[in-house]
């Protein structure tokens, strides 16, 4: 009995079963100007990634955008002008990023303060954020493949 729980515990920390709780959708959406054209606004990977590096500074604690679940080792790329996360595409704006956190208020207040509304803004995306008393994620259906990663000894602080 204790072997299963201490599975069903890592499967959980490993995003591999869906998570529900409280937290935020952030929508990413386009963002018209009073223009007579104006190309339908997209966002790249790297802009992305940078989003999700900054939910996980401000303490988020699981999230997902659109129907795939982003963990440790999810992949996001550009792919011929799409964005994919975990090999698959997110298609195109609006998209939806679900998160999961102890303290809305909190991420909700890092977001506004950080500089990730303005890098949206330059590629005319507005960044729309509202609290959620119950967000489901979805689990992680790929394979984990751990095989080409290498453990690295990582000094102490303080040691060279």
């Amino acid at each position: 009995e204790a072997l299963k729980n201490s599975i069903h515990e890592l499967r959980e920390q490993a995003g591999l079963t869906e998570k529900s709780g409280q937290g935020i959708i952030i929508s990413l959406e386009p963002m018209f100007l009073e223009e007579d054209y104006q190309e339908y606004p997209e966002i790249n990977a790297e802009l992305l990634q940078l989003l999700i590096n900054e939910l996980n500074a401000a303490g988020a604690r699981e999230m997902a955008v659109e129907s795939q679940r982003v963990i440790n080792i999810t992949p996001i790329r550009d792919v011929n002008g799409n964005i994919y996360v975990n090999n698959s595409s997110i298609g195109e704006l609006p998209t939806k990023i679900h998160v999961l956190t102890n303290d809305s208020e909190e991420i909700i207040n890092h977001l506004e303060v950080s500089e990730i509304g303005d890098y949206f803004a330059l590629v005319n995306v507005t960044m729309n954020i509202s609290e959620q008393s119950d967000i489901v994620l979805p689990e992680y259906d790929e394979q984990i493949d751990l095989q080409d990663i290498d453990i690295v000894d990582v000094p102490e602080e303080g040691e060279s």
